[in-house]
């Protein structure tokens, strides 16, 4: 597996991640560091919205906002064929 420490800032990753994973990783860290607490609340009231009926890449997307968020920047990241209203939000925060 693989964590990100937002209190030290560490990332620890096996060794035999994929690049979509480790990606994942990474951008837990752009949302603790980076995110205005704004943007994660924006983020949030999408990914809530969405919870009961929108499309999430994996099941695992389904357990906070931060891993659904940490999930779709995986998923632009890493050009992973899949859409949902919460991607189009993240795609503003890159320009």
């Amino acid at each position: 597996g693989g964590v990100y420490m937002p209190d030290t800032e560490q990332l620890y990753l096996c060794s035999d991640y994929t690049e979509f994973h480790k990606m994942h990783e990474v951008w837990h860290h752009f949302w603790f560091k980076f995110l205005t607490q704004k943007q994660r609340d924006d983020y949030t009231k999408l990914y809530e919205k969405d919870l009961k009926n929108g499309k999430f890449y994996r099941d695992y997307g389904r357990v906070s906002a931060v891993e659904d968020f940490a999930e779709n920047f995986a998923v632009i990241t890493t050009k992973t064929k899949h859409n949902n209203k919460r991607l189009a939000y993240i795609r503003k925060l890159l320009k």
